[in-house]
């Protein structure tokens, strides 16, 4: 009997904070690269060596939210969104002979989209409300595109290592963020995060490759 007054006390309380019409929008920019691990003794020097020319590459992500569940401390919500990852890498440039004329750069865009379960802790102190946040999230890899500052490169080219890429990967979000009101009529959030992958992208026994990006963005709830 007392379980069940308990079960419906926490039941009541927890309806008491669900609103299913805290929605929001948002919308930011990425900073990624991935990063190689040598899954044999025979790739590290091969890590070592492409790692020095890998370089984080800017992009967008654009996305929705609700925080589905409040209470005076704790927000808990869902997401979904449009994430941009990839990374930049140098290259030496080469005439017919083989003589380096310059050097020129390789820009791989990998596209995702990705769902999260987040929770917020948030203190609640005024009208500029820091939170800090954290969320798993299940990424759906939608493809990649590769351009280059080297003159005729075709656009079309196939990257084998992306190609075997995984299809559904998991990444958490880590960060902080704020909360502003009276600014608009609604409530404004800008959120830094940092999104390390939890799963191997791509392993081929000699190496293994994850994501990793940081996010800024800016979000309007209604």
């Amino acid at each position: 009997m007392f379980l069940s007054i308990l079960f419906f006390v926490s039941s009541l309380s927890f309806a008491q904070n669900f609103k299913l019409w805290d929605f929001g929008v948002r919308a930011g920019l990425t900073y990624s690269a991935i990063q190689y691990t040598a899954e044999d003794t025979s790739a590290t020097d091969f890590v070592n060596s492409i790692t020095e020319d890998i370089k984080y590459k800017p992009g967008f992500s654009v996305g929705v939210y609700s925080d589905f569940f409040r209470n005076k401390n704790i927000y808990i919500g869902v997401g979904a969104d449009y994430y941009q990852k990839g990374y930049k890498s140098k290259v030496i440039v080469t005439n017919d002979l083989g003589q380096q004329t310059g050097t020129g750069h390789f820009n791989y865009r990998l596209d995702y989209l990705t769902f999260s379960f987040y929770a917020k802790f948030n203190p609640n102190v005024g009208k500029i409300n820091p939170f800090f946040i954290i969320a798993p999230r299940v990424d759906y890899y939608m493809g990649y595109s590769i351009s280059s500052s080297i003159p005729g490169f075709d656009s079309n080219t196939k990257n084998n290592i992306f190609e075997q890429y995984k299809k559904i990967t998991g990444s958490v979000s880590i960060g902080a963020g704020v909360e502003i009101f009276g600014i608009l009529k609604n409530p404004v959030l800008v959120e830094f995060t940092f999104v390390p992958d939890l799963i191997n992208q791509f392993n081929n026994g000699f190496v293994s490759i994850k994501n990793k990006s940081f996010g800024l963005s800016a979000g309007l709830q209604f």
